[in-house]
């Protein structure tokens, strides 16, 4: 067992960590901005729109254009693929625009796989996130990531990224139907390990990777300041977080 610390905090008796994904390991700003930019287009097609709707479209699944920040309140990245198709089609609803949320999703697919392609031109690791997880694995902690992107586009970014080795499950969408924030995910993620809850903690940069934390029973959950969320914000949900893993520290117990 190991013990997990910055500024001013410590947890001792951790031996499981379970990390989400988009801006925990990686920049979620770059990466989901071009995705929402090619969904607003993809819309804009589809349906007809004029030009003047690209804009507001990119607003409502949380791109921040003229910022080229993600929103702080999302919804994307923050909540389920689903939960975005509701806000698109509302917005859409707003404009006169009837639209399903199954043809919605299907433009969602068929955008993402013309994407493939060029996906990785947008992929790039958060600091400090290699040294972490090579100081885990050879302190002989176990790693999980638990995501709300599918397993195989998972494996295949941390392969990109050179990083696949250092873990050793993944826990995505089609894993369980429940949400992050009920903690069934992190129970999923510990049984694939063979853990127990106790000395497991989450490492995420949004409330529903804390909530999890604290559904899911475990030891605590850890927030990290690199995504859309201040600290100051995530605070609201655990009093344990580093503004990036540069700060997070492991040494043996």
């Amino acid at each position: 067992m190991i013990s997990l610390s910055g500024n001013g905090w410590r947890l001792d008796g951790v031996n499981c960590v379970l990390f989400d994904k988009d801006g925990t390991l990686v920049d979620s700003h770059i990466y989901w901005g071009r995705i929402i930019e090619r969904r607003s287009r993809a819309i804009v097609r589809h349906y007809g729109l004029g030009g003047e709707t690209f804009d507001p479209l990119c607003l409502a699944m949380g791109l921040d254009r003229p910022a080229g920040r993600l929103r702080p309140e999302g919804p994307i990245a923050l909540v389920s693929r689903e939960e975005v198709i509701s806000v698109v089609r509302r917005e859409l609803e707003a404009m006169g625009v009837e639209a399903s949320e199954a043809a919605l999703g299907e433009l969602f697919v068929h955008e993402h796989k013309a994407f493939l392609p060029e996906l990785f031109g947008y992929v790039s690791m958060l600091p400090g996130v290699r040294e972490l997880l090579v100081r885990l694995k050879k302190l002989g902690v176990k790693t999980a990531v638990v995501t709300t992107d599918t397993v195989p586009n998972t494996r295949e970014t941390l392969g990109y990224l050179g990083i696949d080795h250092l873990f050793d499950a993944v826990v995505g969408k089609e894993s369980t139907k429940e949400p992050k924030t009920t903690g069934v995910p992190a129970t999923l993620a510990l049984q694939l390990l063979g853990l127990p809850r106790e000395g497991a903690v989450c490492v995420g940069d949004a409330p529903m990777d804390l909530l999890m934390a604290k559904n899911g029973g475990l030891q605590a959950g850890i927030w990290v300041a690199t995504g859309q969320i201040e600290g100051e914000e995530l605070t609201q949900y655990s009093p344990y977080g580093v503004r990036s893993l540069h700060e997070l520290r492991a040494d043996k117990n």
